[in-house]
């Protein structure tokens, strides 16, 4: 018999408790399992977040160098602020706020702004100085950390300024060459993972990945050459009152930039402080209307068209010409002038009949093949192309007036690479800054290859054109430039500045263009002053050629325009071109082709270096040039020193066979006649130098026959 049972209160008590509890169980198994399973990827990146924090190491740029190795850009190493704004809650934001506008000379506001919030990270002070360093240090305050990053340093100030440019705060060019190249320079950043602790402070960190620093750039500048053209425009610049000024000198047969300098100038290292006019590299972004320095494109198109010949006499006009309705006059009347004498004395009326002879059409090619009416290529930013008009669109006014000069726009740049096709032989060379690339050890591992552009003129007219140019300078406008050592050839120019509806009769543009030697050109250069007052011919501005150009070749030890070339005076570093293949051996391609053209034109021909397969003879050149020239004839020289090669093994013209083993040894400076077995050419003028450590001397001077040997610290009479 069943009997119904029934539970106590007590049972039933705990069988509540029991069920109570097994809900709890699952219910927190649930949760637990949410947590540790579902939400476990989510929940881990959140503790990341909070405790975690990745920042973007910078990559030390590439140091910048001038041709010679020396620094013109670098990197160092700097320390920069940074702070845990949810370590600061309450008052500690106002009394840490307090303490450290004291160090940062912040107003109060803005680091509180900082220290408020949420957030896990924010920058205090980039790249901070190191006694605002030492002062944050010295609070100890919980939640403020620093890291080391890389800022840039301009150890010369503002000495090529405008070719180097600068950076931002994120270590990213903003102009310049630091802009032009940021990809080769820059490097790759890495990353660091910083921890905190539950009170947001700093537990620990580690480099996750390492930067990659950048490459070195080789500039062609020379930091000399530099300096001599910067101190002479900004000298003339103060002397003459003008608003600014340029200055430009280029190497004729490579097409390399020795020198850019631009005034007013900055200092890159503080240019936050400087107008942004300062910044601007007027080289390459100014267009202006050149005047009578264009007057040369005119006389060689002329010349190599036969349209005229130097001893022509051409009417002009007693200064003054009709053309299209309007009449056009000379600086002085001028009646009958042959066209030497038009170049000259620099006659408008002479040229426009010049200009009217070939013809828009034909003008407009000769023009754009000097380079006018597009870019040059040049490693910076911001290049302009100039003002140059179709001919189709020419009247005969505009015929007439860039005959002069006039209703066409030039940046300095093009004019000094035009007037450098005449330095070259004819020849258009593409202008350049960068040397070449370095590699891991800093040496120069990638080198630029000069380019050709193309031949404009042919070698004789180039030969006719710049006795022309001699007679500017030795009878004509351009006087000033003259050089006592020296034959220059130039051409000045006085350009009214274009105004709103006309021309100024105020402002002008005073500049000389041209190149020294005349016979052997060693450089070309360009000097432009904006108006300046008082005399503001282009006289003024060959005067500061002058300057320039005389200590310029001074420095380089060219020898003097009457005198036979001292063979080895001064080797220049890196200043033969720098060519895929041997001027004797034959082109691969129509670049090589270009190059080999422009090589045999400009580098003497050594008689034992032509043997074929001869060991070729690189007494008294750079180790880079000695090299070059050895790996092309397939043979690999083991290098001993630095410098210049002093001794070379085996001897120029001895036969090279497979497997040779050659050796160059150095010389920290060039050495000269001193070399033992150096063949002289028949009344050559040679000399001895000195060396003590710290500068050389040059000796007494005198001359040797061919085939007579020079021995070391041997004096020839």
């Amino acid at each position: 018999m069943n009997e119904n049972r029934t539970l106590t209160p007590f049972q039933m008590r705990l069988l509540f408790l029991g069920l109570l509890t097994s809900i709890c169980v699952v219910l927190v198994g649930g949760r637990l399992f949410y947590l540790m399973v579902t939400m476990r990827e989510t929940l881990q990146e959140r503790a990341v977040l909070q405790h975690q924090h990745t920042l973007k190491l910078e990559a030390r740029r590439g140091t910048i160098l001038d041709r010679n190795g020396r620094q013109l850009a670098t990197s160092v190493e700097v320390e920069s602020v940074y702070a845990v704004p949810k370590a600061f809650k309450g008052a500690l934001v106002t009394d840490a706020s307090l303490q450290l506008s004291t160090c940062l000379s912040l107003p109060l506001s803005r680091i509180s702004a900082r220290l408020e919030g949420d957030r896990s990270f924010v920058w205090l002070e980039r790249k901070a100085k190191p006694r605002v360093v030492r002062c944050i240090r010295d609070l100890n305050l919980a939640g403020i950390g620093f890291l080391n990053e890389s800022r840039r340093y301009y150890p010369k100030r503002s000495l090529a300024a405008h070719i180097l440019g600068y950076v931002g705060l994120d270590n990213t060019g903003m102009s310049g060459v630091e802009y032009a190249l940021e990809d080769e320079i820059r490097g790759e950043p890495g990353r660091r993972i910083i921890w905190t602790d539950a009170r947001n402070r700093r537990a620990a960190s580690r480099v996750d990945a390492k930067p990659r620093p950048g490459r070195a750039a080789f500039l062609t500048i020379d930091e000399n050459l530099q300096h001599i053209a910067e101190s002479e425009l900004e000298q003339a610049i103060r002397e003459s009152h003008s608003k600014s000024g340029i200055a430009i000198i280029m190497r004729p047969e490579t097409g390399e930039l020795l020198a850019i300098a631009s005034f007013p100038s900055f200092n890159p290292n503080r240019y936050g402080d400087y107008p942004e006019g300062h910044w601007r590299n007027r080289a390459v972004t100014d267009v202006y209307e050149p005047g009578s320095t264009f007057k040369f494109v005119a006389a060689a198109a002329a010349l190599q068209e036969g349209v005229t010949t130097e001893d022509e006499r051409i009417d002009c006009g007693r200064g003054m010409i009709r053309v299209g309705g309007s009449i056009i006059r000379d600086s002085h009347a001028f009646d009958v002038l042959t066209f030497r004498e038009v170049v000259e004395q620099s006659s408008n009326v002479g040229m426009i009949r010049i200009g009217q002879r070939l013809g828009k059409e034909r003008f407009e090619k000769y023009i754009r093949a000097f380079g006018f009416g597009e870019t040059t290529g040049i490693e910076l930013p911001a290049e302009s192309r100039g003002i140059l008009r179709p001919s189709k669109t020419w009247g005969p006014v505009t015929l007439a007036a860039i005959s002069f000069g006039q209703e066409i726009g030039v940046t300095p740049l093009q004019m000094v690479t035009a007037t450098n096709v005449i330095a070259a032989g004819g020849y258009l060379m593409r202008p350049h800054l960068l040397l070449g690339l370095g590699g891991a050890d800093g040496s120069l591992e990638t080198p630029v290859s000069p380019e050709p552009v193309r031949r404009v003129i042919d070698t004789e007219t180039a030969r006719r054109l710049t006795d022309l140019l001699v007679g500017v300078v030795e009878r004509g406008t351009g006087q000033r430039a003259k050089l006592p050592s020296y034959v220059v050839a130039g051409k000045t120019g006085t350009a009214q500045k274009a105004v709103r509806g006309g021309y100024s009769k105020t402002d002008y543009i005073a500049s000389f263009v041209g190149f020294a030697p005349a016979g052997r050109p060693a450089l070309t250069a360009l000097v432009i002053l904006d108006s300046p007052e008082g005399d503001h011919s282009g006289s003024r501005a060959a005067g500061v050629f002058a300057r320039i150009m005389r200590r310029a070749l001074r420095y380089l030890a060219v020898p003097p325009s009457d005198e036979a070339p001292i063979r080895i005076a001064k080797v220049w570093p890196q200043m033969r071109p720098i060519l895929g293949g041997t001027a004797q051996g034959p082109a691969r391609n129509a670049r090589n082709l270009r190059q080999q053209t422009v090589f045999e034109a400009w580098t003497p021909k050594d008689p034992l270096s032509d043997a074929a397969g001869g060991a070729p003879d690189v007494i008294g050149l750079s180790a880079r040039d000695g090299l070059v020239r050895f790996v092309a004839r397939g043979i690999v020289p083991e290098i001993l020193g630095q410098g210049f090669v002093l001794e070379q093994v085996p001897r120029a013209g001895h036969a090279l066979e497979p497997g040779t083993r050659a050796r160059l040894v150095l010389s920290p400076v060039p050495v000269g006649p001193g070399m033992p077995g150096l063949q002289w050419e028949d009344g050559v003028t040679v000399a001895t130098f000195s060396y003590d450590g710290d500068r050389m001397g040059l000796g007494r001077a005198g001359s040797a026959r061919r085939g007579s040997p020079v021995q070391r610290n041997e004096i020839t009479d």
